[in-house]
């Protein structure tokens, strides 16, 4: 048996709010010896087709993946053919249910309305993601373990040097990671283990600025901005 090292949650520039270009990231995980990678733009299915079709070439299997902004909360749906374009958090997990994917609760304590999430249609939970505080990803593994899901965690990466910030190894025999069938079973009932550490409050702004300037929302700029600047203060004077 080996452990498949898997990169999963991380955003391209296709996402409105992120800065990684596919051919960074594909020779990032080349040069990392990552075999697996999930590629999660914000409702956008298209660097994650294209970066399937390039790792290919270099050793690398993409699982093509889609980050739903829902009425509930973010869905992450693997193995996704077609994007779903509803937001009612049921037709979303519906639709990855009917292409045969799996759903995932991105960051399920973090910005969500719990009570609206079916449960029996989620099929795993992140139980730690980067880009969330201590508290909620502790809240995540308790909900995780209230409803008897597998776990995964996400390194939610929307800048180049946060790819290190999380990374999960897959128990699975020799050459299985190769097989999307395989995979699937695997991911949903293999052991695993996940290794995950908080990113800066600053990357998070950052990429608040990324978005502020591609939407050219002045407002959610200067907002960023701002608070960017009294966190530097504070620091600086230790307050």
């Amino acid at each position: 048996m080996n452990w498949i090292p898997i990169l999963f949650h991380v955003h391209t520039n296709a996402s409105v709010d992120a800065s990684i270009s596919v051919k960074f990231l594909l020779k990032y995980c080349k040069t990392h010896n990552i075999k697996l990678l999930v590629i999660t733009d914000h409702d956008s299915i298209f660097n994650s087709q294209h970066a399937q079709k390039l790792g290919k070439k270099m050793g690398i299997h993409v699982i093509t993946a889609v980050e739903y902004s829902t009425d509930a909360g973010d869905v992450i749906g693997l193995f996704i053919r077609k994007k779903c374009l509803k937001r009612e958090i049921k037709k979303v997990l519906k639709s990855i249910k009917e292409q045969n994917g799996i759903s995932v609760l991105a960051h399920p304590t973090k910005h969500h309305h719990l009570k609206k999430i079916p449960f029996e249609l989620i099929d795993m939970i992140e139980i730690c993601n980067s880009r969330c505080s201590k508290i909620e990803n502790l809240k995540a593994k308790n909900l995780q373990k209230k409803y008897q899901k597998p776990f995964i965690a996400g390194s939610d990466a929307h800048l180049p040097w946060e790819l290190g910030n999380s990374i999960n190894y897959l128990q699975v025999k020799k050459n299985d990671w190769k097989s999307e069938k395989i995979i699937k079973g695997a991911l949903l009932c293999n052991p695993r283990r996940v290794f995950c550490k908080e990113t800066s409050t600053f990357n998070i702004l950052f990429s608040q600025i990324i978005k502020g300037i591609r939407e050219k929302n002045f407002k959610l700029l200067i907002n960023t901005l701002f608070n960017a600047t009294i966190i530097s203060l504070k620091k600086t004077f230790n307050l």
